[in-house]
């Protein structure tokens, strides 16, 4: 018999003291048990930036609207509202006898503080132009006033937002993660975060363990989840074995395991297009990057369609613009043909020098199996590359300082229209954090994007969304690569679950467990 070496002890003793960790800790009956591939920075709404966060923000507070399974807005904190005429006036009713989830009845007085915290320079918010729209806001920023002069109270239940200017895509603001409304004048502090109004409410979080979430009684459902508990659990195969075991109800599954699982009568699997764009950004600051033949060299070596049918299962579709397909500025047509002849070409006249370029990935194995591929295909063209992998934070953080030439990462949908992929993403004013990582400035893109936002006639606002949309794709400060597909797998204890094309959508309101 063959003796265990020392590290394969270590790794197997540190699997099962991990099993004994989860096993020891109490949760409650009916506990739904799912998965983050990462630790949320932050659970304060303002200054939340990623879908993780996001996903926990959705069930621990409410918003003034939301989206349903199928991505239209719904109402959420608000029973009903209005707009006049002009555009400009946005009232609010509150809902009767919703309440924080300490009794503390949800008054307009929360959300209008909730809404000027997100808005004040003071909070460093990175989503604050969520507020850009609202009369006073400049006036805000600038230090001129301590509060949105576009926002008042009519009484106790009814709020009125007032906006500078007629802005299409205000509502759907409104139902993302950053607009929750919080407790007035009260604010996260690390781990211990106001209450919210939401179906759950945080009860333990451990940093890279676990986040649990349980029940708020003072909401009713109609299923009979009594707690969601988010393991936190970084590479996809360990996601995989730990579901097929029974120690997690739901997952989403990686490219290479659909098939397997699907064929498992233990499981369910469901399919949703989840609005997203997949892509290689491209430092625009970098002197390396400047003409704009490199960038064409970069986007004609890259095998698109190999990677996602070999790759990613064909899991997905090839990219033809920022926007993904069913959203407004979406492109019929385009997107990057595989080509290393012109790639060399292209090479050669752009006067490349050998120069070694950074490609700066989130550590998950299915990103660097990727880049890989990427930086191979980069090589046989003859561009030298240096794959540097970091944890999310790390990876945050090398994007916001431009430690990089090229980095591979997605966006998806805070909500579902073209503006919230071109906004984010490309506009001069959306750098860092805010999405536009890559320090894409064009004027001509801005303006015929700022257009699209005063535009209240839907053909002519989907005809600027697309003119933006051709002119971001073919400036090249992003190499456009799919949109992906999500599978998601489901044990058979669970019932009444559906995917939501919206990340911080989904409530588990009517989700329940038939076993424990």
């Amino acid at each position: 018999m063959r003796k265990l070496g020392f590290y394969t002890l270590i790794l197997i003793l540190s699997l099962m003291f991990s099993g004994c960790w989860f096993q020891e800790q109490s949760l409650p009956d009916r506990t739904l048990k799912t998965v983050l591939q990462a630790d949320p920075r932050t659970l304060d709404p303002a200054l939340s930036t990623s879908t993780h966060s996001g996903i926990l923000l959705g069930l621990i507070y409410s918003n003034l609207v939301s989206f349903d399974a199928a991505g239209k807005l719904i109402y959420d904190a608000a029973k009903y509202y209005k707009v006049s005429k002009d555009g400009l006036k946005y009232t609010f009713a509150l809902q009767d006898g919703l309440r924080f989830s300490d009794g503390r009845p949800v008054k307009a007085l929360d959300v209008i503080s909730s809404f000027n915290r997100l808005a004040h320079p003071a909070t460093a918010s990175p989503r604050s132009w969520l507020m850009e729209p609202v009369a006073g806001y400049q006036d805000l920023r600038n230090g001129q006033a301590q509060t949105l002069s576009g926002i008042k109270a009519l009484d106790e239940k009814t709020l009125e937002i007032e906006l500078s200017r007629r802005f299409a895509p205000f509502l759907s603001y409104l139902a993302m993660p950053q607009t929750a409304i919080v407790p007035a004048n009260e604010v996260a502090n690390g781990e211990a975060i106001p209450p919210g109004s939401g179906p759950y409410v945080l009860t333990r979080w451990i940093r890279d363990k676990e986040v649990l979430l349980t029940r708020n009684s003072q909401i009713k459902t109609s299923g009979n989840l009594q707690a969601i508990w988010f393991r936190i659990i970084k590479d996809p195969f360990t996601i995989v074995s730990e579901f097929k075991s029974g120690g997690l109800h739901l997952i989403e599954v990686p490219p290479q395991e659909v098939q397997t699982i699907g064929s498992d009568k233990r499981f369910r699997t469901m399919e949703i297009e989840e609005f997203n764009v997949y892509f290689l950004g491209l430092n625009m600051k970098s002197p390396l990057l400047q003409d704009i033949r490199m960038r064409e060299a970069l986007a004609h070596a890259i095998p698109r369609e190999s990677i996602l049918k070999n790759l990613l299962k064909s899991q997905g579709t090839l990219a033809t613009g920022p926007v993904p397909a069913g959203l407004s500025g979406w492109l019929k047509d385009g997107g990057s043909e595989f080509n290393p002849e012109l790639a060399r070409t292209k090479l050669l006249e752009s006067g490349y020098a050998g120069q070694e370029l950074r490609l700066a990935v989130y550590n998950d194995p299915m990103n660097i199996a990727l880049c890989e591929v990427i930086k191979q295909s980069l090589e046989e063209i003859g561009i030298k590359v240096r794959i540097i992998p970091r944890d999310w934070n790390g990876f945050t953080e090398q994007l916001v300082n431009l430690e990089y030439e090229i980095f591979y990462r997605n966006w998806v949908a805070d909500f579902p229209d073209g503006d919230n992929f071109l906004f984010p993403l490309y506009h001069s004013s959306s750098l860092g954090l805010m999405g536009n990582y890559t320090h894409y400035n064009q004027p001509g893109f801005d303006s015929i994007l700022e257009a699209s936002r005063l535009e209240i006639d839907s053909v002519r606002r989907e005809e600027l969304l697309r003119d933006a949309a051709t002119l971001a794709r073919d400036d090249l400060s992003r190499v456009l690569l799919w949109y992906k597909k999500k599978v998601f797998a489901v044990a058979e204890a669970v019932r009444d679950y559906k995917p939501h094309p919206m990340y911080n959508s989904n409530k588990f309101l009517n989700t329940s467990l038939t076993q424990l």
